[in-house]
């Protein structure tokens, strides 16, 4: 998941410097990139190993 935000991240930076958007590249990074991973490893992840436990029991 982290590897999926990072890439997205990577992906909407290049589309807005093709567009001709000014992008501050660390500022993007530490107000963006950074909360969004912190996000993954602590909310997301441990929901989604929860919920696909939790479909394997029978």
């Amino acid at each position: 998941m982290s590897v999926a935000t990072f890439c997205h991240s990577a992906i909407t930076f290049i589309l807005l410097v093709l567009l001709g958007y000014r992008v501050e590249f660390m500022s993007a990074i530490v107000n963006t990139v950074i909360p969004l991973l912190i996000y993954n490893v602590i909310v997301a992840i441990p929901i989604h190993q929860v919920i696909y436990r939790v479909s394997q029991i029978k």
